[in-house]
């Protein structure tokens, strides 16, 4: 995982809801990761106790779940409505999205058959495919089991199909 503003807030969500026995911290970054992880560590007494230190890929070859956190953090106008508000305020926003990976991570872990709202691959479902699309799907153990697919109005689909091919473009563009 990355050890940016989401990586460490995700393991701090992690850690509070005892999810894992042990998490390497991976990063370019080593001594802000030496440090994270001992600011983090000093949480587990107080939680469950769990494992945390700065570490290697090669540390994680027998992991239950790989999270990677890195990217490049939004900047003000490359989004809308609240975090736009909380991008101009602070520079960043981590903990709702380090909160959404806590989930998702613990629906994994504990092979729950929850659903929840992911960006989901999208195969025939609202008739597209070769697409990530924001739908409610089913995650478990395997991760996503399956996508769910709302009904929607003869309006609604042409809408999502609107979106979904001003999605490919962008993506295009992005590559050539």
């Amino acid at each position: 995982m990355g050890n940016g503003a989401v990586g460490s807030a995700y393991v701090f969500a992690m850690v509070q809801q005892g999810l894992a026995e042990e998490f390497v911290i991976v990063t370019r970054h080593k001594e802000r990761a030496v440090g994270d992880a001992l600011d983090l560590e000093d949480a587990t007494p107080f939680t469950s106790p769990t494992k945390i230190y700065a570490g290697e890929y090669s540390d994680c070859k027998d992991a239950d779940l790989v999270v990677i956190t890195a990217g490049a953090p939004q900047k003000p106008g490359e989004t809308r409505n609240k975090a736009y508000s909380i991008i101009n305020k602070k520079g960043a926003t981590f903990y709702g999205v380090a909160s959404a990976l806590m989930r998702i991570s613990r629906a994994i872990l504990r092979n729950e058959n929850a659903v929840l709202a992911i960006g989901a691959p999208i195969e025939g479902q609202y008739g597209l495919d070769d697409l990530y699309l924001g739908t409610p799907a089913v995650i478990n153990a395997q991760g996503i089991a399956s996508v769910i697919e709302i009904p929607l109005s003869q309006n609604g689909i042409k809408q999502m199909q609107a979106s979904a091919k001003e999605i490919k473009e962008i993506i295009k563009d992005s590559i050539e």
